[in-house]
This record gives C-alpha cells, sequence and structure tokens, in this order.
C-alpha cells in the first residue's frame, strides 16, 4: 500500500474544492431557469455554511449542492451534525436580514453527476 504525499493530497482537495465552486455556479444557473432567485452564495459562519441562500415566492431555501458520481453516494454526504450546521446557518442569515423572517424556511439538496445533465434537485430534504 503506497501513501500519497502531502503535496498530492492538497492537489486533490484543490481540485474537489474547484469541482464543488463549478457545481455551485452550475447550480445557480439550474436554480434561476426554475424561478429561483440567488441571495447568496457561500454563506459562511462560524458554525455552518450554505452553499446558497435561494428565495422562490415567500420561501427561503439553503441549498447543499454536491458534486458526486452517483445520487446514493451524494445522500450519504450530508449527515446529521452538516444538517444541524445548516439549520442554524439559515437561522443567522434570517436574523441578519429580518425582512426574510416571516418566510417559509426549507433545505433543498441538489446533486450535480454531470454537468452534461441536469442535476437532481431535492426539495425539503431534510
Amino acid at each position: 500500500m503506497t501513501s500519497r504525499s502531502r503535496s498530492q493530497i492538497q492537489k486533490s482537495r484543490r481540485w474537489s474544492e474547484r469541482k464543488g465552486r463549478l457545481a455551485e455556479t452550475y447550480v445557480q444557473y439550474f436554480l434561476r431557469l426554475k424561478g429561483y432567485r440567488i441571495l447568496r452564495r457561500r454563506y459562511k459562519k462560524p458554525f455552518g455554511e450554505i452553499d446558497l441562500v435561494v428565495q422562490k415566492g415567500n420561501v427561503l431555501i439553503a441549498v447543499e449542492v454536491k458534486m458526486r458520481p452517483d445520487i446514493e453516494r451524494a445522500k450519504h454526504a450530508i449527515g446529521p451534525i452538516q444538517q444541524r450546521r445548516i439549520r442554524k446557518a439559515l437561522a443567522s442569515f434570517v436574523a441578519e436580514n429580518p425582512k426574510y423572517s416571516a418566510f417559509d424556511l426549507r433545505l433543498d439538496f441538489i446533486v450535480v453527476t454531470s454537468f452534461l445533465r441536469l442535476p437532481y434537485h431535492l426539495e425539503n430534504a431534510w
């Protein structure tokens, strides 16, 4: 068994980060075409992060984007701890933007398996 060098691991992480950003951009356009309004991208707080904060009608939505080879692997990529962190971040976004306090809140999950296919959009994922 060979171990990967530190530089190989760093390159792999950078590539994963780049793919993730591309997937988020792809999903942004996908959501716009579906009538969503993009409010924020990569909303970060010490206790959590939201890939995309979007609005449709009177619903404020935290969108988690994953790029995986298949939907099943992606579904297992978001555990209860990450779900809790996303919920906290969405609550923080609402606290910072009180005009959304009367909106319904929702957590969506979108999987990109290929840039040649439409993303898989699971509304109200958890």
